[in-house]
């Protein structure tokens, strides 16, 4: 072999020597993910969840179901002893013991047009003090002012000739939901108020919202003698 072959083979033999094979680390194993925990409140205690609210009633139907609504008969009639434009009455409402209530028909009816008459009295609201006397209960009457713009004229609603003492008045188509529900020991102001807002006569007729008041299998309760969209409070 000669000499310069001999220093190439020399040299191919250090190469090889000097090569190294890389070989891949192996991975590193992978962090666990970290869960943040949930937040407690003071004391450690987990937060519970909050419970839905219960919905107050929203509609004129339900305030009207909370209302105890009734055909009722005047058993007395007299002067109130303090206010000139009071009367001094009291309520036949099939109970044991007649109600006593304060009314301002003074200017409007007779003593002999108001007794025995049948009337539509709410008997649920809370008592009001009237002149110094304590009310019980309250007449539903329409009222508009009078053509010449001088005062007004007052109709007191009339319920169906064959409703009984007591049965309840409600509006027609609403029968079911009234019949459900008991009415309120007393009636929130806020009830009275949603009531009183929405009742109107249309076509001689009470109505409530638009639906006629009656009592079921009697008829409906009748406020004749007044425009269409009087109030009735």
């Amino acid at each position: 072999m000669a000499p310069f072959d001999i220093s190439l083979a020399h040299i191919d033999s250090l190469i090889a020597s000097l090569t190294v094979v890389a070989t891949p680390a192996p991975a590193a194993p992978s962090a666990p993910a970290v869960v943040a925990p949930a937040k407690a409140e003071k004391g450690g205690k987990p937060k519970a969840a909050k419970p839905a609210k219960k919905n107050a009633p929203a509609t004129i139907w339900d305030s009207w179901a909370l209302s105890n609504v009734v055909v009722a008969r005047i058993a007395s009639v007299s002067d109130h002893p303090v206010a000139d434009s009071l009367y001094a009455l009291t309520l036949d409402v099939g109970a044991e013991e007649p109600i006593v209530f304060a009314a301002g028909l003074k200017n409007f009816y007779t003593p002999s047009e108001l007794l025995d008459r049948r009337v539509v009295a709410i008997l649920n609201l809370k008592p009001a003090k009237l002149a110094g006397s304590l009310s019980y209960a309250m007449l539903f009457a329409g009222s508009a002012p009078l053509p010449d713009g001088e005062g007004e004229k007052v109709v007191v609603l009339d319920p169906p000739a064959a409703a009984a003492i007591g049965a309840r008045v409600v509006p027609e188509g609403h029968e079911a939901d009234c019949a459900e529900t008991e009415p309120a020991a007393t009636l929130s102001s806020k009830h009275h108020k949603k009531i009183i807002s929405a009742l109107k006569v249309v076509d001689g007729c009470a109505t409530l919202d638009g639906a006629c008041l009656c009592v079921p299998d009697c008829g409906r309760v009748a406020c004749e003698g007044l425009p269409d969209g009087a109030e009735i409070h």
